[in-house]
Parts: structure tokens; sequence; C-alpha cells
């Protein structure tokens, strides 16, 4: 797949989905896998199904997280995307398998209840 010049920032109510990229994990177009979608630190996501992240050590099936609402998250200073949930609690995007489809629900800067800013 292409490099992060591809691409454009994310909209409200856009499909995205999971992909790999040259050098990372990230966001692609639903409709054009090859087209990277730029998520902003704070993007609501609400994905169709549950997350699910690859296997580690002797597990060999996907590990299922029962939510479907994060935001996203860039650690700066590591260099490292996240998804994070309402309680604090966080995955490092690396982690998720690819595939999966989700709706840019709330960009940063919107009204958003409920959530620490």
């Amino acid at each position: 797949m292409h490099g992060p010049n591809n691409g454009h920032a994310a909209q409200l109510g856009e499909r995205v989905v999971t992909a790999q990229f040259i050098d990372t994990r990230g966001f692609a177009a639903a409709h054009d896998h090859e087209m990277e979608i730029r998520i902003s630190t704070g993007t609501e996501l609400a994905f169709d199904k549950f997350i699910e992240c690859e296997p580690k050590g002797v597990r060999t099936s996907p590990k299922k997280i029962r939510r479907k609402r994060v935001r996203f998250w860039r650690f700066a200073k590591r260099n490292v995307d996240a998804l994070r949930f309402k309680d604090g609690f966080a995955i490092l995007l690396n982690d998720v398998c690819l595939g999966q489809y989700a709706t840019v629900a709330k960009l940063p800067g919107m009204c958003q209840p409920g959530w620490d800013a």
C-alpha cells in the first residue's frame, strides 16, 4: 500500500477500515483500501462490530474487545497510535486486526459529553 501522503483528513460520517500501509497500521477509505485516511487525536470512531486484536503468545484466534466506540489517540513522545475507550483502557493500533470497518462519529472539538478532554 501507499505511504501517508496518499489520502486525506477524516470527515464526519466517513467510512474507514483498518489497513496496513508500508510502515504503519492505520485507516483507509472503506471504498478504496489504498487511500489512507488521516485520523486526528480525539476523533471518535464507531466500529461496526466488536473490535478484535491480533493473537499474541499461544493464542491462535483474535482477541475480541467487547466494545465498539473509541477515540483515536496519538502518543507523540512514543510515536504510537492507539484506540482509547471511555474508561481509559487503550489498545495499540498496531495490535488491532486488519479489515475492521468503522464510521467517523465525532471529530475533535465537537461536543462529546461523557469523555474527558
